[in-house]
């Protein structure tokens, strides 16, 4: 039999998934968020000075409504993450 075959498997379980600890969870976490924060202020950006350029969108209003509800989302979870450090 093969070498991985005469592994249990929790020790299998253990080799495919590292352990972070709970600082590396929370940094990861708030890297994250900051980043898809950061993405949809771009796009509010983005709509606010060439609204004509996106034309998937027909009510450019909703759809910056829309991303600045997903900016406040993140920004909730840093804000959150930032306190738990």
């Amino acid at each position: 039999m093969g070498r991985s075959s005469e592994l249990s498997q929790s020790t299998l379980l253990t080799i495919s998934r590292p352990i972070m600890n709970p600082e590396e969870l929370k940094h990861s976490l708030l890297a994250h968020a900051r980043g898809d924060m950061e993405k949809h202020l771009a796009n509010v950006k983005i709509y606010l000075n060439n609204p004509v350029g996106i034309g998937e969108h027909s009510d450019v209003m909703k759809a910056i409504e829309e991303e600045i509800a997903k900016v406040a989302y993140y920004r909730d979870i840093v804000n959150v993450l930032k306190d738990l450090l």
